[in-house]
């Protein structure tokens, strides 16, 4: 009898440690988020693009927040020239400080460059703001020109506004347009929450 009690106890203690195995949730896995083509197609900026040369350099780009934590591993830029150098600044938007400075180079016009940097983390609901210091762009518009309701939500991004500014010095540019986008910075998004 005695051991008809042990092999019963052994069998439950075995069944009730492949139970919990199995009731496990597996880790989510999350894609990487662009949130460029979303922006664009959402506002009506992909409908008019026209190539600009500019005398002087531009700092240009958008504002942005996150729903949720995540990492930036890449940056994305599509231009219109192949450029030796362009300078991507990640900066606070709320102290206007700078986080991160990237110096790449454009290999091929009018294709994305996707560039690998390390690892920079984005907060839920900090503001950022992504620019680049180009002479070379895109100038994107609706078709009709009107103007853009802020925020507009691609995926996990939340674009706050749009910011330019002609000055080839690394300052935080104060200009904002609700009617274009000075054209094309981005970031591949990794949310990790």
């Amino acid at each position: 009898m005695k051991i008809v009690m042990i092999l019963l106890l052994s069998i439950t203690s075995m069944a009730a440690c492949k139970k919990d195995k199995t009731d496990e949730v597996a880790p989510a896995i999350y894609v990487e988020e662009n949130p460029l083509s979303g922006f664009l197609a959402t506002t009506g900026l992909d409908q008019q693009s026209t190539v600009t040369n500019n005398i002087n350099f531009y700092e240009e780009g958008f504002s942005f927040k996150a729903s949720v934590k995540g990492t930036i591993r890449a940056l994305t830029i599509k231009l219109p020239a192949i450029l030796n150098t362009v300078r991507i600044t990640i900066w606070d938007s709320t102290s206007k400080a700078i986080l991160r400075t990237e110096n790449i180079n454009i290999p091929t016009a009018n294709i994305e460059t996707v560039i690998p940097i390390t690892v920079f983390n984005i907060e839920k609901n900090k503001a950022y703001l992504i620019t680049m210091s180009t002479k070379n762009d895109y100038l994107r518009r609706r078709n009709n020109n009107s103007i853009i309701p802020y925020p507009i939500v691609s995926g996990s991004i939340i674009i706050t506004n749009v910011y330019y500014g002609n000055n080839a010095s690394q300052l935080f540019t104060a200009y904002t347009t609700n009617t274009s986008y000075y054209g094309d910075i981005s970031f591949k998004f990794l949310r990790t929450e």
